[in-house]
């Protein structure tokens, strides 16, 4: 409903423009609040989407060591990509808490388009570093747990037949997540990370 609403207020906005009136401050400034609450609102779901599956890889990940409980090698490296996995949710956590207190932030506009935007910028490099990592450990543990599951790590490590099918599936893993992180923060974060940067623009042109 809200977003039908938003739709509504940009479409008599263009409507506006192709007719040639000119909109006032405060006008102008109802359309900026709305779009930048909307934005901040797709930013915070792409959040929840994402500790929803952090958590079901937690859980996998968690299954997995079981499985292999007296593979110490094996074991280790689950609970190290456990870990990781676990710092990465807190992360989410994090931003998702302060992108819903920012959306419902008594705060002025402009104070907060100047806080969500760096918060956006930098959560996308953290994204983009720990995207590498994650798949890689996960694809070697599924490559492991899969067609080595009578093996230990160690005697898998130390056969050169098996040691070059998991490289070349942790090489397969990194250049999978490297386009599918490319793909994803611009699909889910960049897009809306220009429209909160144009929104302070028109916000900085109309004071």
């Amino acid at each position: 409903m809200k977003s039908d609403k938003l739709k509504a207020v940009w479409k008599e906005y263009t409507d506006n423009l192709a007719g040639n009136r000119h909109l006032n401050k405060e006008e102008i400034f109802v359309i900026l609040n709305r779009s930048t609450k909307n934005e901040i609102s797709k930013l915070a779901q792409n959040l929840i989407f994402e500790m929803i599956i952090s958590v079901l890889l937690i859980g996998f990940l968690v299954y997995t060591a079981i499985s292999r409980i007296n593979d110490y090698y094996f074991l280790s490296l689950c609970i190290l990509t456990i870990i990781v996995t676990i710092i990465v949710t807190i992360i989410y956590l994090k931003k998702y808490i302060q992108f819903n207190r920012l959306k419902h932030s008594n705060e002025s506009l402009f104070s907060v388009l100047t806080k969500i935007i760096p918060a956006c910028g930098s959560y996308r490099l953290t994204y983009r570093t720990l995207i590498i990592i994650i798949p890689y450990c996960v694809m070697l543990m599924i490559i492991i747990h899969v067609f080595f599951e009578n093996k230990p790590l160690k005697v898998v490590l130390s056969e050169s037949e098996s040691l070059w099918g998991l490289c070349a599936g942790a090489l397969v893993g990194i250049t999978t997540a490297y386009f599918f992180g490319k793909w994803f923060i611009k699909k889910f974060y960049k897009v809306h990370l220009n429209r909160l940067k144009q929104n302070l623009k028109e916000l900085e042109e109309n004071d």
